[in-house]
């Protein structure tokens, strides 16, 4: 009688996050698991802890992913313990600072594997945090419905010739949190510091004014300061954010976001805030993406992957990574934060130069189809899994 081998299973703890951004990752990243012959579920993060026991129990279990962590708390006792069979992984969208007061990353355990989407982050980990447990550098990925890819349409008959579709953000709301603190001035520098340079992480700046001030850094165990170092790091972003977007208003951008409406007087288009799957479907019909990088110094981010596999070329603030990952003006363009003139000077070019940009997007939709979709990912998950843990499936 031949045996029945059972899939193994993995299951994905993800919660809800605005726009259904982070939702449809996991939906996109167990696609690619399923392909790989896996079983995979997702769940809550309620749903998981009123179920952990049977999760647990499950003998074709190989492991769990929490997006954002999510699914740490209640595995804590399990990893503290040692008594967690298999692997948990916490993949963070943002920096590890964000998620501290719910993962414990100063732990111990050959069971639990941190990944980011910024290699700056995990250097971070290691240079603040005492924790001893595999990390992984896993930056977002990009996947389009199958219909969106057939239906691209070619770059001379897309209606809209540049889009913005972040968040708005108000950098007044997080400069007034720390606007009466005895260190506002300290923090003022950090901040200043941290503008517009994309070497550094805001930890690592802060660290060093911190330093030649003569102040005590107390990362990580003082949670107060770690409120206040999140608070400049939403600072920069907005900064950024509007000083770009103020930038380009006059060149005709479609923003779907309302709040920013004020832009309508310098002369961008405002709609009405969409969700991701309305989003991918709104690239297929854009020339050029607008991109303003999460404070990221070294990882990329979906909407760039998802923007030219929509056939939109994508206009990002630079970092490393992307320097390293992808040629400027061949497969993606790249501005300096720090240059208005650059950024309303490459615009003005390329929004008439529909064959450059097509050129562009056929060079960096093949960049993204061979190293940055949720298949590579889902692999790479896989690999790192598989670095301090027997792969059960070949």
């Amino acid at each position: 009688m031949s045996t029945i081998t059972r899939k193994k299973t993995i299951i994905l703890v993800s919660p809800n996050s605005q726009y259904g951004v982070s939702q449809y990752f996991v939906i996109d990243l167990s696609a690619e698991l399923k392909k790989l012959g896996f079983n995979v579920l997702i769940v809550s993060p309620t749903v998981f802890n009123k179920k952990l026991t049977t999760f647990l129990a499950d003998s074709t279990l190989y492991f769990i992913f929490g997006m954002n962590g999510w699914g740490f708390e209640s595995l804590s006792k399990h990893i503290l313990n040692k008594t967690l069979n298999v692997p948990f992984i916490a993949y963070l969208l943002d920096h590890p600072l964000y998620h501290s007061n719910r993962i414990d990353f100063n732990i111990s355990s050959n069971r639990f594997i941190v990944s980011c989407v910024d290699l700056n982050h995990l250097k971070d980990l290691e240079t603040f945090f005492k924790g001893n447990f595999q990390t992984a550098f896993i930056p977002q990925g990009a996947k389009l419905p199958s219909n969106l890819l057939k239906n691209r349409l070619p770059m001379e008959k897309r209606p809209i010739p540049l889009l913005f579709a972040g968040s708005y953000m108000d950098e007044n709301l997080y400069r007034k949190e720390w606007n009466n603190h005895i260190l506002s001035k300290v923090f003022d520098e950090i901040s200043e510091r941290a503008i517009y340079q994309n070497k550094d992480s805001v930890l690592l700046t802060a660290n060093q004014v911190f330093a030649e001030k003569g102040l005590p850094f107390g990362i990580p165990e003082d949670k107060v300061l770690i409120y206040y170092l999140n608070q400049i790091d939403l600072f920069i972003r907005a900064k950024r954010r509007r000083e770009v977007l103020e930038t380009v208003a006059p060149l005709n951008i479609t923003i779907y976001n309302e709040k920013w409406s004020y832009l309508k007087k310098l002369g961008a288009l405002v709609k009405p805030s969409i969700n991701y799957a309305e989003l991918l479907r709104i690239l297929s019909q854009t020339k050029i993406t607008l991109n303003i990088l999460p404070n990221y110094v070294y990882g990329g981010h979906e909407r760039i992957f998802n923007s030219l596999l929509s056939g939109s070329v994508c206009f990002s603030d630079r970092n490393e990574f992307l320097d390293n990952n992808f040629q400027n003006k061949r497969e993606i363009l790249l501005y300096n934060l720090n240059n208005t003139k650059m950024i309303t000077d490459t615009l003005t070019y390329y929004l008439n130069q529909n064959n450059l940009l097509a050129n562009i997007v056929r060079n960096g939709q093949q960049k993204v189809m061979k190293e940055h979709t949720w298949r590579q990912r889902a692999k790479t998950l896989l690999k790192e899994v598989g670095k301090n843990y027997t792969l059960p499936i070949q």
